[in-house]
């Protein structure tokens, strides 16, 4: 990885609190053209990821402890598509058992922050997908 070109990003981060940007650092790793006999495509990029995840000072909210939980939901939307309730449910209780605050409460703030209501005549289930990949969807028009 000789003459590494690297780039410094900050936007916001669609699974963050509105407080918080996230940071990419973004670059190019020279690869032959024909690849790297042996290796898969997806190994040509790499990724540097930094975390803090023993800051003392996030409270309510902005806690890493409900940040990893909206990042699961989001994985889950951006993979499989629209989940259920049953599924948000389960992710608002982890994130209860590992912070002081309530089931319902975290629901309520990820709800209004990250997801779009789904709702079927066929079903009776309501289900949800992340704004964000909604959008995504929609621009490439596969809704």
């Amino acid at each position: 990885m000789n003459n590494l070109n690297v780039n410094f990003v900050s936007e916001k981060n669609p699974s963050s609190n509105k407080r918080f940007q996230a940071a990419k650092i973004v670059g190019k790793i020279k690869i032959p053209q024909d690849g790297i006999k042996g290796k898969m495509i997806i190994e040509r990029n790499f990724e540097i990821q930094i975390v803090l995840t023993d800051n003392k000072n996030e409270t309510g909210f902005t806690q890493h402890k409900i940040y990893k939980q909206v990042q699961r939901l989001s994985l889950f939307s951006r993979l499989l598509g629209p989940f259920n309730e049953k599924y948000l449910d389960f992710v608002c209780e982890k994130a209860q058992e590992e912070t002081n605050i309530s089931k319902e409460k975290i629901k309520l703030y990820i709800i209004n922050n990250f997801l779009l209501k789904i709702n079927s005549n066929k079903r009776k289930i309501s289900r949800y997908i992340f704004k964000e990949h909604f959008q995504r969807w929609k621009k490439a028009e596969l809704i």
